[in-house]
């Protein structure tokens, strides 16, 4: 696992050239970076989030609702529930539902398939991914 770079907030930091400041990422590019990178990770938080990137768990909190006004966990499920569908999509369409849904929400970061199809149900506004599988399923009955 790569170690994100922790900016330096010295007053020194804060003299730097322009130009250094426009490479450094400020603390919610980090964030969302680190989402990204770190979502299959089993229990990731605000805490785990904040000892990564160097910071205090409250600024990380403060700084990602003042971006994305949404909580890290709402976008930590959405990130997952991305990730879920691409992977849906890839799975071998002869595999049994049941299996493919395990493997994507272990993959992914779910702790079950029951939470992954709620998260879906959260953000997708659908009836979960049972609907996705059977979708997938019409598709090769209608390929074959």
């Amino acid at each position: 696992m790569t170690r994100i770079p922790v900016l330096q907030q010295t007053p020194d930091a804060l003299r730097q050239t322009p130009e250094a400041l426009q490479q450094t990422p400020d603390l919610a590019e980090r964030i969302d970076r680190s989402l990204l990178h770190l979502h299959t990770l089993p229990g990731l938080d605000a805490r785990v989030l904040a000892r990564v990137i160097g910071v205090p768990t409250v600024a990380v909190r403060t700084s990602h609702w003042l971006r994305r006004h949404s909580t890290l966990r709402a976008s930590l499920a959405r990130i997952r529930v991305e990730a879920a569908e691409r992977l849906l999509h890839e799975q071998p369409r002869t595999l049994p539902p049941a299996l493919v849904m395990a493997r994507t929400a272990e993959a992914v970061g779910f702790h079950s398939t029951d939470e992954m199809d709620r998260a879906f149900l959260r953000y997708r506004h659908r009836s979960g991914f049972e609907a996705l599988l059977a979708g997938r399923a019409r598709t090769t009955r209608s390929a074959a």
